[in-house]
């Protein structure tokens, strides 16, 4: 045994907290604006721009079905809106409207400032330390995301 392995089982350790606890923040912001987590996900993506509707599925691993419902519930609800791509006619684009920003902007600004009312005190070298360990903490994320896409394991055995 080396001895990074322990300083390493702790750091694995650490990650599941933080997982455990992004999902809860996650399980929350979704109770409070009335939707599933599924349909918060979708809100996610769509924070940078209007996607299309397949491109939504891609990114969320759904398919077209499940897309069409879970616009359709956020539709509903305010959250999001449909309308025609302006480049090809036949693409349907959806987009979270300026008037739904400010109501979920007020939950998640709640974890911005929590963030940083809690490095708050940190010197500037250790928040360029833990900047770079969640950087590096979402590529080993990303990379486990890929090994499990390409095992192709079914989880049955």
């Amino acid at each position: 045994m080396n001895e990074q392995d322990p300083l390493l089982e702790e750091l694995t350790q650490a990650s599941r907290e933080v997982y455990a606890a992004v999902d809860l923040v996650e399980d929350q912001i979704a109770k409070m604006l009335g939707i599933h987590r599924s349909d918060l996900r979708c809100l996610n993506i769509l924070e940078n721009g209007p996607q299309s509707a397949s491109e939504i599925g891609r990114r969320a691993n759904l398919t077209s079905g499940s897309v069409t419902a879970l616009v359709d519930r956020l539709e509903r609800v305010g959250l999001v809106e449909r309308h025609r791509s302006s480049t090809d006619r036949r693409s349907v684009l959806v987009n979270i409207p300026d008037r739904s920003y400010p109501r979920v902007d007020a939950l998640y600004s709640q974890v911005g400032r929590a963030i940083k009312e809690s490095f708050q005190s940190a010197d500037p070298a250790g928040l360029q330390v833990a900047t770079e360990v969640l950087r590096t903490f979402a590529a080993a994320c990303h990379n486990a995301q890929n090994r499990i896409e390409e095992s192709k394991t079914p989880t049955d055995q």
